[in-house]
């Protein structure tokens, strides 16, 4: 009877040695993340944003916005029963999921996160591609970064590795394979992703030789987690979510049933007037006149306003 008491004691041990993985991915609408980056270019300062969610094959996706000197990109995150993933536009194409993480994680554990074949056809070559991306959580550190110090970050490993085969007519021209990149990344429990260190590499299809490689780096400068829906002392239904966010043509906008909404830009000035939206849904199209740039969509129910923030780029 000890026997199996000891035993069942041991699987109770060994069951809760395994994290959440949404722990080290927390989410909310209102989170920021800020890093300083460093790549080829130099060093820059990036702001990560959850600006909102949206459903996408049927789950609910958290979107956020990364902002720096050079660009804005906008990236997807889903909590599945399984795990973590990050929906990823492939081929600038179709959107794929990566399975970042699994549902529960500690060290030793591995994973394939993609495995994606595609095929297309560019000046007259037939094109066939396999990507193969696998992770494995490989220990625990302590980590020193701008925002502090953090205990026990979990450290991933991650590794691209793609085959390729190029035909003209039927005929093979060329085929390779190599790695693609290789990033490590530490996560601290209920903050997220602290610091990643990576090498991308760029293949020569013709020869299968590296021909060019890039090291990056980014360093977790501060964090905000005040979500907006536990500040806010506005109505459930007072909320707006815009999609793409950014957008470079058109912009879908869910906003409060019946709110009165309008569009302007950084200076006050009214870009666009919606009157009063019954359905709580439009689409923001700008005309050829108005420029890239930042623009702020404003909804007044009851006497209650919102703002959103959306980013146009042509």
């Amino acid at each position: 009877m000890k026997r199996l008491i000891l035993m069942v004691a041991l699987v109770a041990v060994f069951a809760a040695v395994a994290d959440s993985s949404a722990d080290y991915f927390p989410v909310g609408i209102g989170y920021t993340w800020t890093y300083q980056d460093s790549n080829e270019v130099g060093i820059v300062t990036t702001l990560n944003e959850m600006v909102g969610t949206e459903i996408i094959d049927g789950y609910e996706t958290w979107i956020t916005v990364e902002t720096s000197p050079e660009a804005v990109d906008t990236s997807f995150t889903q909590l599945r029963a399984d795990g973590i993933y990050m929906i990823v536009e492939f081929m600038e194409e179709e959107r794929r999921p990566v399975r970042i993480a699994p549902s529960d994680i500690d060290v030793g554990t591995s994973w394939t996160a993609a495995d994606i074949d595609t095929s297309f056809n560019m000046s007259g070559a037939d094109i066939s591609i396999q990507i193969v991306v696998s992770m494995e959580a490989i220990g625990r550190e302590t980590v020193v970064v701008p925002a502090g110090s953090f205990a026990s970050c979990l450290k991933i490993a991650m590794e691209s590795e793609f085959t390729y085969e190029i035909t003209f007519g039927g005929m093979p021209f060329a085929s390779g394979s190599g790695v693609q990149s290789r990033d490590t990344t530490w996560h601290a429990q209920f903050v997220g992703m602290i610091q990643s260190r990576g090498m991308e590499y760029e293949i020569d299809m013709m020869s299968g030789t590296i021909a060019d490689s890039s090291k990056t780096a980014s360093y977790l400068q501060g964090y905000n987690f005040t979500n907006i829906d536990e500040n806010s002392r506005k109505p459930a239904e007072m909320s707006i979510i815009a999609y793409p966010n950014p957008f470079n043509s058109s912009v879908s906008i869910d906003v409060p049933e019946k709110a009165e909404i309008a569009i302007f830009d950084i200076n006050g000035r009214k870009i666009a007037d919606f009157g009063v939206v019954e359905n709580g849904s439009l689409r923001w199209q700008p005309a050829t006149s108005v420029e890239s740039g930042v623009y702020f969509v404003r909804a007044n129910l009851d006497g209650n306003s919102l703002t959103q923030r959306v980013m146009f780029i042509k």
